[in-house]
């Protein structure tokens, strides 16, 4: 226990404080308010020797002085108070601007982007229609081997697809310079009944009237290095029916869809071509 523990010794008591010195306290008071006495004369430039009327009159100026400084700095914070008020409502009216900005940006961006998307499934949509139209008409213009009429498993599908006023076109063979640069030596596409007015498939010869209008002398090769073509076709113009059983079409139709015959590794292949030509 601490009071047998060697070199122990119990805690001092607190002390209590010092009496009060009542003249000290009124001499402090009566000093501190000296001071202020003298702080207000100051203020108010009085002086020990005027009397209370001056006093009376000094303080009432004194007292409409600071209130007037009171109204003023109370004027003050109300128009600070006002600036702060139309500096957050104009903030708060251009936030509210922006963000209406930013909604009908959005707003048109989804808009421009849904449109978008229409617009790339629509095209997604013509490009494998078309896609599938020249499959068709690519798989038609190619043929077979012979073994069905040309005429109706090609020919007539084509024109019962392609009534007046609509012409069919060779997609394997578009009528552009891809296919024969004829803006290049002055030629444009033409169909044949821009060419003449009664288009036919074989006409009469012009060198006499019982004379076959198939004739080698016509073959010209022009601007093209076809010359291993043409060199055939005239071969095979010397025997007119050759050439005539070259086309399963014979008439012109609206349409301007022709099938012709030719022939490769010794088998007919069975070909559609427009009526289009460089001209």
């Amino acid at each position: 226990p601490g009071p047998l523990r060697r070199g122990w010794s119990p805690p001092a008591r607190p002390t209590s404080p010092p009496p009060l010195d009542a003249e000290a306290v009124a001499a402090q008071s009566e000093a501190e308010e000296q001071k202020q006495v003298a702080a207000f004369q100051a203020r108010c430039g009085l002086s020990e020797g005027d009397n209370g009327n001056d006093v009376v009159a000094a303080a009432r100026t004194w007292y409409d002085e600071e209130e007037a400084r009171l109204a003023q700095a109370c004027e003050a914070m109300v128009d600070y108070a006002e600036k702060l008020a139309s500096i957050a409502r104009g903030s708060a009216d251009a936030l509210s601007l922006r963000v209406s900005a930013f909604d009908d940006e959005d707003a048109a961006a989804a808009e421009a982007r849904r449109r978008a998307a229409a617009g790339e499934r629509r095209r997604a949509a013509d490009a494998a229609r078309r896609d599938r139209e020249r499959e068709e008409e690519a798989a038609a213009t190619r043929g077979g081997d012979g073994g069905a009429d040309p005429m109706e498993s090609l020919v007539k599908p084509i024109l019962a697809r392609h009534g007046a006023g609509c012409e069919w076109e060779d997609v394997a063979f578009p009528a552009a310079d891809a296919s024969l640069p004829a803006s290049a030596h002055g030629a444009k596409w033409q169909r044949a009944r821009q060419l003449c007015l009664a288009p036919v498939v074989f006409g009469r010869s012009s060198k006499a009237a019982d004379a076959d209008a198939i004739d080698p002398s016509d073959i010209s090769q022009g601007a093209l290095g076809t010359c291993y073509f043409l060199s055939a076709l005239s071969v095979a113009a010397t025997r007119p029916q050759l050439i005539r059983s070259c086309f399963v079409t014979t008439e012109p139709n609206e349409a301007g869809c022709y099938c012709v015959r030719l022939f490769r590794d010794g088998r007919p292949r069975h070909i559609l071509v427009d009526d289009q030509l460089p001209a």
